[in-house]
């Protein structure tokens, strides 16, 4: 079964990967709130075993496609989760993203840089962001 239908055949209210996109969407997260909400979805995740951990890979993808800043949310609930093919190499596109690409046609999380048709990210966030991708899949390929 895809990503897609696991996500959408199921109610969204408490699943792993709505609080993911939940996470990642909102701005007006107190720091304690983001906490909560990544240990919940890190939780959930876990109880829905592989297949939860792939339908976070796609997440992780669609954020790097947005180029949005808060993919490392994603990146701290993987880290929590036994690692699958599937999410690390989703992590691994991650540490070796550009910081620029073409716009997508369907982008739900918001880029930190809009125009001419790209999204992209400034060059501190894209380092932030590789660096903090690369130590996951180090923690990730340990526990696998």
């Amino acid at each position: 079964m895809g990503w897609l239908n696991w996500l959408f055949g199921r109610s969204e209210a408490g699943g792993g990967i709505a609080k993911v996109v939940e996470l990642c969407s909102r701005d007006d997260l107190l720091s304690f709130q983001r906490d909560d909400m990544r240990d919940d979805a890190v939780a959930l995740l876990k109880q829905e075993g592989a297949e939860g951990t792939d339908a976070l890979a796609e997440v992780i993808r669609e954020l790097l496609k947005c180029r949005s800043k808060d993919i490392c949310l994603a990146l701290e609930v993987a880290e929590g989760l036994e690692p699958t093919s599937a999410l690390l190499e989703a992590v691994r596109e991650v540490s070796s993203a550009s910081g620029v690409c073409t716009r997508p046609t369907r982008c739900r999380f918001t880029p930190e840089i809009v125009g001419a048709g790209q999204v992209g990210w400034t060059d501190q966030t894209r380092a932030h962001i590789t660096s903090y991708a690369e130590k996951v899949l180090e923690t990730l390929t340990k526990s696998s």
